[in-house]
């Protein structure tokens, strides 16, 4: 499970394990936060978001459980 870096001024990478459904984004800040049963689907999206901070603004800060 490696970081993918995303071009945001917020999140500087994301990483995803398939296996259990985790999402970790690593902010800026130097921050990290972990999210559970994110569909793979999804982080595919925030990858590809035009806005990947904005992206998970909406998407995912307050849908999928912290861990």
């Amino acid at each position: 499970m490696e970081w993918m870096p995303v071009k945001s001024s917020l999140i500087e990478a994301v990483r995803y394990d398939d296996e259990v459904k985790r999402l970790d984004v690593h902010f800026m800040n130097g921050e990290v936060r972990y999210f559970g049963v994110v569909p793979a689907k999804v982080v595919k999206e925030l990858v590809a978001a035009k806005s990947p901070g904005r992206f998970y603004m909406d998407e995912i800060r307050r849908v999928y459980p912290r861990l």
